[in-house]
């Protein structure tokens, strides 16, 4: 905090425990899966609303590990703002696009941050954010391995129109390009900031 405009970084959600294991090929949610002892976490209608608005942010933090096969495959990791959790409804704030990951990795990890600003307000699909950030991915806990790779989230130049108004569940997805091998993927870390 500067103390020079009480702005400040506020945690609104951590995710409570680890999720479950992504392995499949179809787009899955890898947050919390909205349970009763691990609750999806939904961001409040009018977050971004007319006061506050334009210029607040999020900062959405998250990380966890990684197994991959010796066969060739691709993942596709997004975080959305969704009406129902567990579903991705279209409010897309970011994805990397389908990346080809470091094959026979045993337990390697990754790390993402992306950040979202809203740009303007209003109701229907009138509101809109720009979103950019970053997936790091590799292996973890040796630095004598490969180096890791790193993917863009976002496309800042297209902001992503969403209702100011609405409640919207907060969430990332998965999605291998097969599953020979068994790949899989969990998120054991998630967490949402507001910022001013």
């Amino acid at each position: 905090m500067s103390f020079l405009t009480g702005t400040q970084t506020e945690l609104l959600y951590s995710m409570p425990a680890a999720a479950t294991a992504v392995t499949a090929a179809a787009n899955t949610v890898m947050t919390a899966p909205n349970t009763t002892t691990m609750p999806a976490y939904q961001l409040q209608g009018n977050f971004f609303g007319p006061n506050v608005g334009i210029g607040r942010s999020l900062l959405i933090k998250a990380g966890g590990w990684f197994t991959t096969s010796s066969t060739a495959m691709t993942q596709t990791i997004s975080a959305s703002l969704d009406a129902a959790a567990g579903t991705q409804s279209g409010q897309v704030l970011g994805k990397t696009g389908a990346f080809t990951p470091t094959a026979s990795v045993t337990n390697g990890a990754w790390a993402l941050e992306l950040m979202v600003t809203c740009a303007t307000i209003g109701v229907s699909t009138s509101a809109t954010l720009n979103c950019v950030g970053s997936l790091l991915w590799g292996t973890g806990n040796n630095a004598a391995t490969a180096s890791p790779q790193s993917f863009m989230l976002g496309a800042p130049q297209t902001p992503v129109t969403f209702n100011s108004t609405s409640a919207y569940y907060v969430e990332l997805f998965s999605s291998w390009s097969l599953t020979t091998g068994a790949p899989t993927i969990t998120c054991t870390n998630f967490m949402v900031f507001g910022c001013n």
